[in-house]
């Protein structure tokens, strides 16, 4: 039946930088893959924002630290 079709429902939750926005979704399984494919997305898209994020900041911290020492 139709109701047994619409009955999936994805969350996903993202924010970049401090990983804290959530939306919920319930959507048929036509778009669940789309919605389940989104929620990777801008997962991975966050982790790696906040990755690079840290990975910059440490590396400046650290150069301006052995400039500071010379």
């Amino acid at each position: 039946s139709s109701s047994s079709r619409c009955c999936c429902c994805c969350c996903c939750c993202c924010c970049c930088y401090r990983c804290c926005c959530c939306c919920c979704c319930c959507c048929c399984s036509y778009y669940y893959y789309y919605y389940y494919y989104y929620y990777y997305y801008y997962y991975y898209y966050c982790l790696f924002s906040h990755l690079s994020l840290s990975l910059s900041l440490s590396l400046s911290l650290s150069l301006s630290l052995s400039l500071s020492l010379k």
